[in-house]
């Protein structure tokens, strides 16, 4: 049985603790296992999932740096703002009736959907977004 030293732990554990990566076939190269063991990684995810749950201001902030440096233009960005804030604000009928029907209304047909239902289901959307929003602020 093959060994290997996991790099954060530095356990020394069987091959079938650490993961199998896969590239693409575009990629041609050969899948390979991760440095860091099964433990190791589920670690790492736990953490950085609970930093986002948390909506900590140091990942926050190191996130929309990120894209402020993707943004060509000041111009860009507010572009992208008006047109995300136009698409919450206003979300189509054919998004909330998709909605509707993953839900509790599985194979009604679209036509079936009464609009009061569409609106009621756009203000819950826009609740959700909102309390959503100030509970990361």
């Amino acid at each position: 049985m093959e060994l290997k030293t996991c790099s954060k732990c530095e356990e020394i554990k069987p091959m079938n603790n650490y993961r199998v990566y896969t590239p693409k076939p575009k990629y041609n190269k050969k899948p390979y296992r991760y440095n860091m063991c099964n433990s190791c990684v589920a670690k790492r995810q736990t953490k950085n999932i609970q930093i986002r749950k948390d909506c900590d201001p140091e990942f926050k902030e190191k996130h929309n740096n990120y894209y402020r440096r993707r943004a060509k233009t000041e111009k860009v960005l507010i572009y992208m703002r008006e047109q995300n804030k136009k698409y919450y604000d206003d979300l189509p009928d054919w998004k909330i009736i998709n909605l509707i029907k993953q839900g509790s209304l599985k194979g009604v047909d679209s036509k079936d959907i009464p609009q009061e239902l569409i609106e009621i289901k756009r203000k819950q959307l826009k609740l959700h977004r909102y309390v959503k929003d100030q509970q990361c602020k």
